[in-house]
């Protein structure tokens, strides 16, 4: 039976997020990090399955020159390495897919072995997939999707199953398999621990963590290590930025990410109030149900600690709430056998409100203009023409999607200057600038126009999405043309 329900629930999550896919991108591939982990696969098959220290065609600029940019988890890229490469974009465009269809099902398996009824496991995995934090990263290609997978299972081995031999060295190797999927994945999953580790009493995990760790370290032949310390090296960045904090959108991303997390507070204060609490007294009082709320609302409290400016530097607050999706699946559809008419009821809320967060995602996307146009893609075999070197492009996000078309050697901002004079400052004198992309109508940080203030230059391409420029002088010095 266990295999009926992985099927319907893959099945039912992969329609609801294929078809949010097409809403949001049609066809189309992500900028951003979606290229740097293409650039990456594309380098483990070049050279001989090992993982680069640097890529072809990119030059990282970054202020702090101890910095290992590269130094990042590697499973993903080796998985993806094994298909032909004819395949990669495809794989890139329905990877989060499948994977978070996964997710979903490991919420539906557990909600049926507590309830043995397919109704509430079809539900606690439509809970997961419904919701924004699962929604929202379908159209993008990242490690993500996969470390909330491993970080899933880790959870629910450790809430539905005794501190056993096979349970400690399953949860051991998920740690190590976490470790090298994603940084915030494993970070997140350490924040958790450690407090389920001390509440509950349950010593043991502690040390299928610590034993998870020491696997990561000598499977990767202790490239983990170096992974480690650039994720504290970036921590470290984001430190010295504190950001400012407004409340109000602070808050709408914590709640927006994932809205069931109030539906569960908001029933439980109403089942009180209706039944004087008779029909959940059982449920609440139960160490199970207790050890699943804690995993959906532990995230929450770090979402909201790191909302604080001196904590902000742990990462982006809404991103923490992710991680409790499948925990407030199976709790909300345990707790749907109490209160059935109001979780029904309270899921058309939650329905609505995750359609209205997409519907405003879409437009934030048309308007950034992170997606990548098969016009785009022409006009990147079009520079292949020009005998470009050292090309800035602006925005930042979409340089190495322009070097991962065209071949042309890049300058990828990294970690720069905090001041827009500052950075542009940092890459002319540092890298030595000759030709400029500009994406058009898409100047966010006003980095460009410093430039313009800062820089003489000329126009000397201008195609649908993007116009290109060249520096003819700089610091008061003329500068040769080399572009034929």
């Amino acid at each position: 039976m266990n295999l009926l329900v992985v099927i319907l629930s893959f099945v039912q999550s992969f329609g609801i997020l294929y078809s949010t896919r097409w809403y949001l991108a049609r066809g189309r591939l992500s900028s951003g990090d979606t290229f740097f982990h293409l650039l990456v696969i594309e380098s483990i098959r070049k050279h001989r399955w090992n993982f680069p220290s640097s890529l072809q065609n990119v030059v990282f600029s970054e202020i702090d020159k101890n910095s290992d940019y590269l130094a990042y988890p590697p499973l993903i890229h080796y998985v993806v390495a094994l298909f032909p490469p004819k395949f990669h974009q495809k794989i890139a465009k329905y990877f989060s897919l499948v994977i978070l269809s996964f997710v979903s099902s490991i919420a539906g398996i557990f909600t049926y072995d507590l309830t043995l009824n397919l109704g509430l496991a079809m539900l606690s995995s439509f809970i997961v997939i419904f919701n924004f934090s699962t929604l929202s990263p379908v159209f993008k290609f990242s490690p993500r999707p996969l470390g909330l997978f491993f970080y899933s299972l880790i959870v629910c081995i450790a809430v539905f199953y005794p501190e056993t031999l096979f349970s400690l060295l399953t949860i051991a190797f998920l740690v190590m398999l976490i470790s090298l999927t994603h940084k915030f994945a494993l970070q997140t999953l350490l924040f958790g621990f450690m407090p389920y580790v001390f509440l509950f009493g349950k010593p043991y995990f502690l040390l299928s963590f610590l034993l998870g760790i020491l696997l990561s370290i000598f499977i990767s032949r202790g490239f983990f290590l170096r992974i480690l310390k650039e994720h504290i090296s970036w921590l470290r960045f984001f430190k010295s930025r504190p950001k400012r904090i407004r409340i109000i959108p602070y808050l709408t991303a914590i709640f927006g990410r994932n809205i069931w997390v109030l539906i569960i507070l908001i029933s439980i204060l109403f089942g009180f109030f209706l039944n004087n609490g008779s029909l959940l007294e059982n449920l609440l009082k139960t160490d199970l149900f207790t050890k699943v709320v804690f995993w959906g609302f532990i995230n929450l409290l770090i979402a909201l600690l790191v909302s604080i400016p001196a904590l902000s530097f742990l990462g982006q607050n809404y991103r923490y709430v992710e991680y409790s999706v499948v925990p407030i699946g199976i709790a909300t559809s345990l707790l749907a056998v109490y209160l059935t008419p109001y979780i029904w009821f309270a899921s058309f809320a939650c329905i609505s409100i995750s359609l209205l967060a997409l519907l405003k995602y879409r437009k934030h996307l048309v308007h950034s203009k992170t997606l990548v146009d098969p016009d785009d893609i022409l006009s990147y075999y079009s520079l292949r023409d020009y005998n470009f070197s050292n090309l800035l492009v602006f925005p930042g996000s979409r340089t190495l999607e322009v070097s991962y078309y065209s071949g042309i050697s890049v300058i990828h901002p990294v970690r720069g200057p905090k001041t827009p004079v500052g950075h542009i400052t940092n890459l002319t004198k540092n890298y030595g600038i000759r030709y400029i992309l500009r994406f058009k109508g898409n100047d966010r940080y006003q980095l460009f126009a410093t430039m313009l203030k800062m820089i003489k230059m000329k126009k000397i391409l201008d195609l649908n999405t993007f116009e290109l420029y060249q520096v003819i002088q700089e610091n008061g010095l003329d500068i040769p043309d080399h572009s034929s």
